[in-house]
């Protein structure tokens, strides 16, 4: 469990910081992914 609150502590503090091409990568592949 610890590991789980890990990773997510690491996505969330990339999020925070994220530029918007991140954003516009994770768009595309929700889109794939529908």
């Amino acid at each position: 469990m610890l590991v789980v609150y890990l990773l997510l502590c690491m996505l969330f503090s990339q999020i925070t910081w994220a530029n918007d091409s991140d954003l516009m990568l994770l768009d595309t592949y929700e889109n794939q992914d529908i």
